[in-house]
């Protein structure tokens, strides 16, 4: 992903002037800001099940982080970036606002049809995809959509999934689970300080996402789920905390190869 968007961003970063830490700052930022709500992302999946809420109800709880990432992204290239004068045309602007929906349409309809109309997310998916399929029925063979399900299913994503149930499961049963938080309360830790540091450190030391909340998040459920009832305060709090850690991550593969095309000071 990071290396699909680099090309687009150095062709508009050279010509507005950006030095390579700030073209890798712009690539690597914006790619990552809506790992809160992103309905199908991974983690947002792994979260979902973990804790037994809709994936809905997690996106509209973490939204306002979405948005105070990209308005912070924002300010910044407002201080950095100078005005690109030759791209101020009118006339194409509006050509391409119409050619980034037509592109898009797809994903937009995912959200839409999640967050608004709350439809589960499955149903959503599999309405959108015979929608391109019907919309492409001349260019899209019988084969090409075979090919499709054989090499682009993420079954690792499924094979992750029901580890973490299991892994959830072996915790609760050994009792494990329910030590942690009498262990860190007899040491005067407040739980904020847990539910932030232990997916910070975790994100630090993996740099992925999927990660903090399969390691991390089943050993804070008694922080989160008290006496059955999911407080999804917490579990936002504490994905912030990973998604901080991963973010500064020298382990972050997106930070790791995104340096390595801008050719960047990774210190700067």
């Amino acid at each position: 992903g990071a290396m699909f968007s680099a090309p687009m961003v150095k062709e508009i970063g050279d010509r507005a002037g950006l030095n390579p830490e700030e073209e890798t700052f712009v690539n690597y930022w914006f790619r990552h800001i809506w790992e809160f709500v992103w309905p199908l992302y991974p983690s947002i999946i792994l979260l979902s099940a973990l804790l037994g809420v809709e994936v809905r109800e997690i996106i509209m709880v973490q939204f306002p982080i979405s948005l105070v990432a990209l308005i912070l992204g924002l300010i910044w290239e407002q201080r950095y970036l100078k005005r690109d004068g030759a791209s101020d045309k009118r006339g194409e602007f509006g050509l391409n606002i119409k050619k980034l929906f037509l592109s898009t349409w797809p994903i937009l309809l995912v959200i839409f049809l999640v967050i608004i109309i709350k439809i589960d997310l499955l149903i959503s998916l599999i309405t959108v995809i015979v929608s391109l399929i019907l919309l492409n029925r001349s260019k899209i063979k019988t084969e090409v959509i075979m090919e499709i399900i054989k090499k682009d299913i993420p079954l690792n994503t499924v094979v992750l999934i029901i580890g973490i149930m299991i892994f959830k499961r072996i915790l609760e049963t050994t009792g494990a689970i329910m030590v942690i938080p009498g262990f860190f309360t007899e040491l005067g830790v407040h739980p904020l300080v847990i539910l932030f540091f232990i997916p910070f450190l975790i994100g630090i030391l993996t740099g992925i996402t999927s990660a903090i909340v399969g390691i991390g998040f089943p050993v804070l459920l008694p922080f989160i789920v008290v006496q059955g009832e999911v407080n999804l305060n917490y579990a936002m709090f504490a994905f912030v905390g990973g998604y901080m850690g991963h973010m500064l991550s020298p382990m972050h593969l997106c930070l790791v190869v995104t340096n390595d095309y801008f050719k960047a000071d990774v210190g700067k």
